[in-house]
């Protein structure tokens, strides 16, 4: 056999790993968690590795279920799916590593979490609109709607709407057995707070929250405000 590569001076780097996460960074024991991998390397890809540490401490190599390369320009594009059933309530430590024809290589590592189906939590807002749950890893959608019930235990990205602002709060953990009020927004009179010298205020509102996080990014589009 023959294999076409590039000389390591001519600009090719590390295997660069551009996304790995589960679908869902918390899946119910006995359920099948859905994991992804895309690569982005400057010529072949050689070996390539992926193994799972279950809760027990036992190591197991993950077959994909699916594979799929692209190339463009002087880039090569390498995709893989993997499954593996949780049987176990615990933390899953995913490990990957691989290297290219050059011989330069890399390696990542990401968690995610196996729940008991019972350990949910169910979300509300007062003064909100809407609520959209998202994966804290893979960023996937996974409910949304004024009112959300029966969501496994964790720690997720939420985003809630009112008729002002948007709150995204990252992080957010969330502990089984709980009904949560994510956010209290109360839209002030606008003579409440005293403005700064030559400012003048144009709007108030107030915004709390009972959860815990890692931080919290509040939009406001008041373009439409005189």
């Amino acid at each position: 056999n023959i294999t076409v590569t590039r000389a390591p001076a001519a600009n090719v780097t590390n295997p660069a790993i551009s996304f790995f996460c589960a679908n869902n960074t918390y899946v119910s024991t006995n359920s099948n968690a859905t994991i992804l991998l895309r690569l982005k390397l400057d010529t072949l890809l050689n070996t390539i590795t992926t193994n799972v540490t279950l809760p027990n401490s036992s190591v197991v190599s993950l077959t994909p279920v699916s594979t799929l390369t692209n190339q463009s320009n002087n880039s090569f594009y390498y995709n893989y799916t993997y499954r593996h059933n949780a049987t176990a309530a615990g933390t899953y430590a995913l490990q990957t590593s691989m290297t290219d024809v050059n011989s330069l290589s890399n390696y990542t590592t990401q968690n995610f979490y196996a729940v008991a189906a019972s350990d949910t939590v169910n979300l509300t807002t007062s003064g909100g609109t809407v609520i959209n749950v998202t994966d804290k890893c893979s960023g996937e959608l996974l409910s949304n709607g004024s009112i959300i019930t029966g969501l496994l235990a964790g720690n997720y990205t939420l985003n809630a709407s009112t008729t002002k602002p948007t709150i995204m709060l990252q992080n957010a953990q969330l502990i089984a057995g709980n009904a949560y009020t994510i956010i209290n927004f109360t839209d002030s009179s606008e003579s409440t707070a005293s403005p700064p010298a030559n400012r003048r205020t144009v709007e108030e509102f107030e915004v709390t929250t009972p959860l815990n996080f890692s931080s919290a990014i509040v939009t406001f589009n008041y373009s439409n405000l005189t």
